[in-house]
């Protein structure tokens, strides 16, 4: 049946001329798959399928479909400010892949589309503290996926522990810590949003190994999680 609702381009891929199967995290069914043709005369342009672009859509959906059919697709005002950006959309590239990772086969939730349009609106419209955003998102989205950090025992001379996602006065007796130094970092991170980020500042390769230990930590709790193939080229751009 045909149904109007909100959505973040997360993926697309082609696989003819034309057409492409777009996944979009919609706020009425959580993730959908759609079979969409693109161009000129088509009702999605190719601008429209940018990552985290956000669009309100017009569908055919149909809960026997794996594939469902678009009808309308509309950009809303904040997209353009990130895929424009020459810093702000490989990042968005990287948190889409991210999220495709993480909540395939999601139903709706509110609370974490929410979130996640929020973040897509504040990122679009931020001016400083960007080097940050990806951190405090990746952070924030943990809480919504069930593994949000536990600060609780945070004091200076701990370490975090990524299996038992808390802080602790002892050395694991595994490998899968945060250093003195990194711990508290993470701590600072932990208490920071999106408002407060830009006080942080983090020298490049303080940023690209707490990512790292990020996507360790949603490694080892998310089972299927595999690291982003665009963590790669993001490397290449901030070094």
């Amino acid at each position: 049946m045909d149904e109007k609702t909100e959505g973040i381009i997360i993926s697309a891929t082609e696989y003819k001329d034309n057409r492409h199967i777009v996944s979009i995290l919609t706020a009425s069914h959580g993730m959908l798959d759609f079979s969409v043709r693109t161009g000129r005369h088509t009702i999605v342009r190719i601008n429209h399928i940018q990552p985290l672009a956000r669009v309100r859509i017009s569908a055919d959906i149909r809960p026997t479909r794996q594939i469902h059919t678009l009808r309308e697709c509309a950009l809303l005002d904040s997209s353009a400010a990130i895929s424009a950006h020459p810093v702000k959309a490989p990042v968005a590239m990287l948190l889409s892949e991210i999220l495709r990772n993480t909540l395939h086969g999601t139903m709706s939730d509110r609370e974490m589309y929410s979130y996640i349009a929020s973040s897509v609106d504040t990122y679009a419209a931020l001016t400083r503290g960007e080097a940050n955003f990806h951190l405090i998102f990746l952070i924030g989205l943990t809480r919504h996926l069930g593994f949000f950090p536990n600060l609780s025992h945070f004091t200076e001379g701990v370490l975090f522990d990524l299996r038992e996602g808390a802080f602790t006065p002892s050395q694991p007796l595994h490998t899968d810590y945060l250093t003195e130094e990194e711990s508290i970092t993470f701590a600072h991170l932990l208490r920071a949003d999106y408002s407060t980020m830009h006080l942080f500042s983090l020298s490049r390769s303080q940023r690209n190994t707490i990512l790292d230990r990020i996507m360790r930590y949603y490694s080892l709790h998310l089972p299927d999680f595999h690291e982003p193939k665009s963590l790669a080229i993001l490397r290449t751009l901030w070094e």
